[in-house]
């Protein structure tokens, strides 16, 4: 999967589920996922089918296993959400993230996140490298 707006290359390099809603309505149901580290902070991807996804990012500098709230802040790449090959971006909103351990070998959370344009997506994640 190429994210181009960011120049990022990300494969499916881990296991678990992420499920999106938006407006109360499922979209997504996700096992190809994304948990890696890039530059400064990791990515995270749920994607299915390349139809639909949720994409965000997490900063570097977050201290410990957490639980961490982290809104929505401009980072690597833009947070974007992605319904049936429409892509948003997030115009506001948080991810909240609890690291596996202390290797950071998995994450798990939930996201709650506004689009530009309308619309509420809400989800949740449980990732671990494969």
């Amino acid at each position: 999967m190429k994210i181009e707006d960011a120049q990022l290359d990300v494969e499916a390099n881990a296991i678990g589920m992420f499920t999106g809603a938006v407006d109360g309505k499922a979209f997504l149901e996700s096992n190809f996922l994304t948990f890696q580290k890039v530059r400064s902070g990791y990515i995270i991807v749920g994607n299915e089918n390349n139809k639909n996804w949720i994409i965000f990012t997490l900063p570097g500098t977050l201290q410990g296993e957490g639980p961490h709230d982290v809104d929505c802040y401009p980072g690597i790449l833009d947070w974007q959400v992605k319904i049936e090959n429409v892509r948003y971006r997030v115009s506001l909103g948080s991810v909240t993230v609890t690291f596996q351990n202390e290797a950071r070998t998995g994450v798990k959370g939930n996201v709650n996140l506004f689009l530009k344009g309308g619309g509420k997506v809400t989800g949740s994640f449980n990732i671990r490298e494969q």
